[in-house]
């Protein structure tokens, strides 16, 4: 099996250069942010998630499948989360939910530790400390422990999450979460767009699949993974 992935395009969805491949995943942050007012931010991005879905339905036919899950500028999802389902009739949308492809379990989730306040943020943790971790240990305390492939908006703390300015950005509870998972072969990600890249510990290949490192242009190519009968997920490309 191979999977394409897209993470942190934010709008500029149009400009990737798409790869044949058996499943197409994006790891949120699909959208920029065009008013600072986070609901006018959310009905602008209803416009533009028609006009994604329109896109997708182009090219769906060379994918079996395509999952989408949120990101932290994707409000879209979080403040008009019925309707943005009915408008994305061309892919699979995961939030805390799983869903089962090529013998596969697959997980989606786009909760990540405080980033300013943004969309699907846990609480700050400097503020309260308590209720920052009993959100984070909710969210992903869903992820079943059979899971073979996840995919989560921001990385686990110390992998792929270190920031331009040297700061570690990724969850710790994701992390000790991921350590019970030991089903799990691929855990896929972004957020962190000076983290890209992909390391493999374990049997378990993390990828920070990130396509901009600025927010106005696409950087980076899609990756692609193969995951072979042996249940093991390399990057081929």
């Amino acid at each position: 099996m191979k999977i394409a992935v897209a993470s942190d395009v934010h709008g500029l969805w149009f400009g990737l250069d798409y790869p044949d491949a058996d499943l197409l995943v994006f790891a949120g942050d699909i959208f920029d942010y065009y008013d600072f007012d986070q609901q006018r931010n959310a009905k602008a991005q209803l416009d533009e998630l028609k006009m994604f879905n329109k896109h997708l339905g182009a090219i769906k036919n060379r994918y079996k499948k395509i999952i989408v899950i949120a990101g932290n500028h994707d409000f879209v999802f979080q403040k008009f989360p019925d309707e943005a389902r009915k408008i994305l009739s061309n892919a699979t949308y995961l939030q805390d939910e799983p869903c089962n492809f090529a013998g596969y379990k697959i997980y989606g989730s786009p909760w990540q530790p405080w980033f300013g306040g943004w969309a699907f943020n846990f609480p700050d943790h400097n503020a309260n400390f308590f209720r920052a971790r009993a959100h984070a240990r909710k969210a992903w305390d869903k992820i079943p422990d059979d899971v073979n492939i996840l995919i989560t908006h921001g990385p686990a703390l110390n992998v792929l999450d270190e920031t331009s300015r040297g700061k570690k950005a990724g969850c710790q509870y994701l992390g000790e979460r991921i350590e019970d998972l030991d089903e799990c072969i691929l855990h896929l990600c972004g957020h962190i767009h000076a983290a890209r890249g992909f390391v493999e510990k374990d049997g378990l290949l993390s990828v920070n699949a990130s396509n901009c490192y600025t927010h106005n242009k696409i950087s980076y190519p899609m990756y692609i993974i193969e995951v072979d009968g042996d249940a093991m997920a390399k990057v081929i490309n």
